[in-house]
């Protein structure tokens, strides 16, 4: 997990890097609003990670059998629980900074056809990314309990955290797709050259990588 993790990490500052230095120093005098939301989403991701490699430490990734120690049974399962809530957060900002860079790419050519496809899937997103760490966070009465199941109060049942979980995780999937996919539709209806439009399309379809 360590390895893999930090390896996406260190690909990704490197993209980023070049993101940043590129609209700085060649394209414009300042950064976009895609920008600042491919920058955030690259924080939670670093954050998230950070919190899995710490996890390892406890157990993280292992069977809970095969965690000895009561205590790090406990802090190897609250990670668990953390860490997805950072991932949902940085999967958030980095569609919005993709279909943000794609508006304005898009400029004056928009029409509310384009902003209600380009939003509302995004405001599904973030809702039903808002309802799964909701759930994630306060799935047992008292918070703890959800790593200390000893402790008392009461849970939901896990039907309902796997249900959320999976349903989240198939529409961040759809979404993945949906970035790569429709901006092919309204580029290639733009008025610029096929050269340009190639390019637009083969840099707005790489997301689903």
């Amino acid at each position: 997990l360590n390895l893999v993790g930090w390896i996406l990490c260190a690909f990704s500052t490197f993209f980023i890097l070049v993101r940043v230095f590129t609209r700085l120093k060649i394209a414009t005098a300042s950064l976009g609003s895609d920008d600042w939301c491919m920058v955030s989403g690259w924080i939670f991701a670093v954050v998230c990670t950070s919190i899995v490699s710490t996890g390892t430490k406890h157990g993280f990734g292992q069977h809970i059998g095969a965690i000895k120690d009561p205590e790090d049974q406990a802090t190897a399962a609250m990670f668990v629980l953390i860490a997805p809530t950072f991932s949902l957060v940085s999967a958030f900002f980095t569609k919005s900074s993709i279909i943000l860079g794609f508006m304005r790419i898009m400029g004056r050519t928009t029409t509310w056809v384009h902003r209600i496809v380009a939003y509302f899937p995004l405001v599904l997103l973030f809702a039903g990314s808002s309802l799964a760490i909701s759930v994630m966070i306060f799935f047992c009465s008292p918070v703890e309990k959800s790593w200390r199941p000893y402790l008392e109060g009461s849970c939901l049942s896990p039907n309902v955290l796997d249900v959320v979980g999976k349903t989240v995780s198939a529409y961040n999937a759809v979404m993945d797709v949906f970035c790569a996919v429709v901006p092919y539709f309204l580029i290639r209806k733009l008025n610029i050259e096929k050269k340009d439009k190639r390019n637009l399309i083969i840099l707005m379809g790489g997301s689903v990588l």
